[in-house]
């Protein structure tokens, strides 16, 4: 399954989840962290590639790539 890692710390995970949930249809599961931090890791799953969501993703302004190029 393709996966894609992105982050932010502009958001708070409430924060994500509304906008891009609203904006892309996504459906998130909350995962506990062993890891304090300032940011916010976002990995998606996908069942077939879909070539447009880490580019979709990537136009949201506070929202980094983390798993290719920049």
């Amino acid at each position: 399954m393709p996966e894609h890692v992105h982050g932010t710390d502009a958001y708070s995970a409430d924060e994500l989840v509304s906008l891009l949930g609203d904006r892309l249809g996504l459906v998130f599961s909350e995962r506990d962290s062993h890891f304090p931090a300032d940011w916010l890791l976002l990995l998606t799953t996908t069942s077939v590639e879909d070539a447009e969501l880490p580019a979709r993703l990537d136009s949201i302004e506070g929202i980094v790539r983390m798993d290719g190029p920049l």
